[in-house]
């Protein structure tokens, strides 16, 4: 049942409801291998010495993933709801939706070879 609390009870309820969008996004193949492999990455910019803001940048960059992610989420929900059959509108939303999340992807590792290339090179 959804609530319409005012002030810090709203604060309080759209936090339950960021963990519960967690909790779904989670049950995403794809957003748990993106958690796994970012978390791992991140240790290995850690581990190389990267400066804190490099590392803070890439995990800012891995949360836009996610939020990305949990977006394409919300649409297939969606256009699985409104419809079983197949449909073109369904497909370019689908579509639409994993392009959003490959090209987050691509700007990580955009972002991975400009920091890694001075160390690694």
């Amino acid at each position: 049942m959804p609530r319409n609390r005012k002030g810090l009870l709203h604060i309080i309820d759209a936090a339950g409801f960021s963990i519960g969008g967690f909790r779904r996004l989670w049950g995403e193949t794809a957003a748990r291998l993106e958690i796994i492999i970012g978390a791992a990455l991140g240790l290995i910019l850690w581990a190389l010495g990267l400066p804190a803001m490099q590392i803070a940048i890439y995990a800012m960059l891995l949360l836009a993933l996610l939020v990305v992610e949990a977006i394409n989420t919300a649409i297939e929900e969606l256009v699985d709801h409104l419809t079983s059959d197949w449909a073109l509108w369904a497909k370019h939303a689908k579509d639409l939706g994993s392009f959003a999340v490959g090209g987050m992807i691509l700007i990580i590792a955009i972002y991975l070879t400009m920091v890694l290339l001075p160390i690694l090179g």
